[in-house]
């Protein structure tokens, strides 16, 4: 019974948590944020969403081998941990090469440009493996709350919608 129970908790674990970084799930991040915007509706603070995704990902993978696109992605999980790990952040990895950053209790914009700067630093300085150094860029789309939406969901959203114009 309790070797059942513990293989079905790990269960629910992967499915909450990304495999491979070990950070939350889209499903799981949008449970976190609901939770951080209500606090910060009750706090009258504001929340930043920023959406980080990794430039010409899938030429990462094509040239140096899937095994090197998944350390890259750990690498950067584990840098934007340590940088902004805390109570004041949640991460989590949204899909393939896409990281999700909240911030909260912002008084203004320019924290979250400040975060943002930090976030490409993350990502921008060069890793090494197997001898190959690999250097990333990342583009980066932010939306505030309560300014830009009010709910989870359409917060992601356009979030997302202003990576991918910034892509273009």
């Amino acid at each position: 019974q309790k070797r059942h129970r513990e293989a079905e908790d790990r269960v629910n674990r992967l499915a909450r948590y990304d495999q491979l970084t070990g950070l939350p799930s889209r499903e799981t991040f949008m449970e976190l944020l609901q939770a951080d915007l209500e606090e910060a509706e009750r706090r009258r603070s504001l929340v930043s969403l920023v959406v980080c995704g990794i430039d010409d990902f899938k030429s990462v993978n094509e040239q140096c081998g899937f095994r090197t696109g998944d350390l890259l992605l750990q690498t950067v999980a584990d840098r934007l941990t340590q940088r902004l790990g805390g109570n004041r952040f949640t991460l989590a990895r949204l899909g393939s090469d896409q990281f999700a950053i909240v911030e909260k209790g912002l008084r203004d914009g320019f924290q979250a440009a400040d975060t943002a700067d930090q976030i490409l630093a993350c990502v921008s300085q060069p890793m090494v493996f197997d001898d190959q150094t690999v250097s990333m860029t990342a583009t980066l789309g932010i939306a505030m709350f309560p300014g830009d939406a009010s709910k989870p969901d359409r917060l992601l959203q356009s979030a997302e919608q202003t990576m991918a114009l910034a892509k273009q």
